[in-house]
């Protein structure tokens, strides 16, 4: 309301300036070149409002175009990512299929020389939960042992717990190097160790229990002498009691070491070497595809925003133009209107041009201007304002 009030006496203000000089002969009849002053005020006016608007939307668009030309640099940077990995993942699946054709070769060639048997495994999570099973089984069986070394149970624990990983770890490892075809001087020590260390862990632990089993029923027999009892008889002697620990063990140790025979593949470990390297390169192309989708959508938007404020700007500079336009028409009405002879001067019969800047003509959507980032490659995709 308020606005519109503004806007009346405006206009009035011009209608009674364009009488004024009507009223003096301004402009004379004959006068075709130059424009009243209050008509040419109304001009320069115009001219200087739509030059700050285009100031100010110059400021604007300088950083809505640096928004839209670093999105855009950061999606070329990602598509020209995209097709080097595509590339990579295209050399990995042929390997990859090598690899499975030669391996299929293998494993028909095994079938033919030993049978269906050849290809009989335990499933990997059956294998975890019998190993499982058996790493559990063998803590409380070592706990006794270690107790002769009178140190708390926290550290009985853990020693226990040592021997459990040793045990059952150096079973997993013996059955996956007996499996290999081909082994070397390397493999060969390596499997000769993971049976040796852990049994030589286990024959001395072994070895100082019978010690002190001895000594403990050596302390029973004097203490019944002492005190004239008939010593009583032991139901299993240390050594006895020493062979039977063993024994326990080297089952334990056969058991998981025949489980882990059964349970892995070097045919399966030879597929999964190349088909590891062949997923992580599909995973980052999944993952440069999901980047390069959030980028378009990011360039979309930063294009539609940069297109809205355009246009908002543009409407504004029209209005501002036509005000403009209007008021010096509302001078012209009031001029002629008040002169005597109610002619038409001749300088009336042109408008005084009120000139809109360029930068509203059209956006510039080139991205390879001076202080924008991006690259020379870019520059047919750098004309439209968003890609799909």
């Amino acid at each position: 309301m308020f606005a519109s009030i503004i806007w009346w006496l405006r206009k009035r203000q011009a209608w009674r300036k364009g009488v004024d000089e009507g009223r003096v002969g301004i402009p004379t009849q004959n006068e075709a070149t130059i424009h009243p002053h209050g008509e040419f005020r109304y001009k320069e006016v115009g001219d200087r409002h739509l030059r700050q608007i285009s100031r100010r939307w110059t400021r604007q668009d300088a950083r809505l175009k640096e928004d839209y030309c670093a999105t855009l640099a950061e999606l070329r940077a990602a598509e020209r990512a995209r097709d080097t990995i595509k590339e990579l993942v295209g050399k990995r699946v042929d390997t990859h299929k090598k690899n499975v054709d030669a391996i299929e070769e293998e494993r028909e060639a095994k079938r033919r020389e030993g049978g269906i048997g050849q290809e009989w495994r335990f499933a990997p999570a059956v294998y975890g939960l019998f190993m499982l099973g058996l790493f559990i089984g063998e803590v409380p069986l070592n706990a006794i042992a270690f107790r002769i070394f009178h140190e708390s149970e926290v550290l009985n624990y853990v020693m226990t717990l040592a021997l459990a990983v040793a045990l059952v770890g150096g079973a997993h490892l013996l059955g996956i190097f007996l499996r290999m075809d081909k082994k070397d001087a390397t493999q060969g020590m390596l499997t000769i160790a993971s049976f040796v260390i852990p049994m030589g862990a286990l024959v001395a632990i072994a070895l100082v229990r019978q010690g002190f089993l001895a000594a403990q029923a050596f302390e029973v027999i004097e203490e019944a002498r002492r005190r004239g009892q008939q010593p009583p008889v032991q139901p299993v002697s240390p050594a006895m009691a020493t062979v039977v620990f063993v024994l326990i063990n080297l089952l334990i140790y056969s058991i998981a070491a025949l489980l882990s025979y059964f349970s892995h593949d070097p045919l399966a470990t030879a597929v999964w070497r190349t088909e590891r390297p062949l997923r992580a390169a599909q995973a980052r192309l999944a993952a440069v595809e999901r980047r390069i989708a959030a980028l378009q959508v990011r360039l979309h938007r930063a294009a539609a925003i940069r297109q809205k404020a355009f246009a908002q700007t543009v409407e504004e500079a029209h209005w501002a133009r036509n005000q403009y336009e209007e008021l010096i028409q509302e001078y012209r009405g009031g001029n002629i209107k008040a002169r005597s002879d109610k002619t038409i001067p001749e300088v009336f019969k042109k408008k005084p041009e009120i000139k809109s800047p360029e930068v509203f003509a059209q956006l510039d959507w080139d991205c390879e201007a001076p202080g924008y980032v991006a690259a020379p490659s870019d520059r047919a995709a750098s004309q439209e304002p968003g890609r799909g």
